[in-house]
């Protein structure tokens, strides 16, 4: 008996299950194992009539590669890891711009007094002041008594009186030939009175221990107040002091004139 070829089995079983449906239900009993191995060539298969899945694994070719498809949404942040270690510093960047002053901070303490720095430059000179009162004396000599005292004065020659309206100091120059009974010694200089207070001399700028023989010897001297005389009038001229023997002599003569205060004490600094 002549077996039938399998195209002819699969054509008779598609149109009878197609027909018949008694015959499509004895389809069903036909298996592979009905089908000669190696009778089904591509010739008996439909053209596209085959899946993947009837293949076994490394039958078919890959395939080219299909583009990219689109990114799937981010999947949910993972937990943080651990802190790596430091990296190296990096280079120092560039200065940056100088900012802003700020506000000044409070004052700080007081430091110690530094050392005195040298003397200035002496200012010009002021303005003069007015001119005081000046009173011109010259007299003969009268005898003076010996006066051994220390602080007692007495005129000596000529006087006269000066009035100040206002509180000045007093300059004044004399001269005079004086000479003593025996050679002794005196203190010279120029005083004031006041009525009848006290002679006064103008403040410790006078000649002291000064060497008087028997002859007659030719003093001049000047002398500047220390402190200013208030308004008033007063007895100026020369005046001597301890001297062992009595004084002669020719005569005196001298003035004596009133200064502002400002005038004084600028002349004061200018001798300095």
């Amino acid at each position: 008996m002549r077996r039938v070829s399998a195209v002819v089995a699969v054509s008779v079983a598609a149109f009878l299950l197609a027909t018949n449906p008694v015959v499509a239900d004895a389809a069903k009993m036909i298996t592979g194992a009905s089908i000669k191995d190696g009778t089904v060539t591509t010739k008996d298969i439909k053209n596209g009539s085959l899946l993947k899945a009837d293949f076994k694994s490394g039958q078919l070719p890959a395939g080219a590669q299909g583009p990219a498809g689109p990114t799937g949404p981010a999947g949910p942040t993972g937990a943080t890891g651990a802190a790596g270690a430091d990296g190296a510093t990096g280079p120092a960047g560039p200065t940056g711009a100088t900012g802003a002053d700020g506000p000044a901070g409070p004052q700080g303490a007081q430091g110690p007094q530094g050392a005195q720095g040298p003397e200035g430059a002496q200012g010009p000179q002021g303005p003069a002041g007015p001119i005081g009162p000046i009173v011109r004396f010259s007299a003969s000599v009268a005898t003076v008594p010996a006066n051994t005292s220390g602080t007692v004065w007495g005129f000596v020659g000529g006087t006269r009186q000066i009035t100040l309206t206002s509180s000045s100091r007093l300059s004044g120059v004399v001269s005079a030939t004086l000479a003593g009974a025996s050679a002794t010694t005196a203190d010279l200089g120029l005083c004031t009175q006041q009525a009848a207070g006290p002679i006064l001399e103008f403040g410790n700028d006078y000649h002291e221990n000064l060497g008087l023989g028997t002859t007659n010897s030719l003093i001049t001297m000047s002398s500047v107040s220390t402190s200013s005389y208030p308004a008033g009038t007063y007895t100026v001229g020369m005046c001597i002091r301890q001297h062992a023997a009595n004084i002669t002599g020719n005569w005196t003569s001298g003035f004596v004139q009133a200064l502002p205060t400002n005038a004084v004490s600028r002349a004061v600094a200018e001798k300095r």
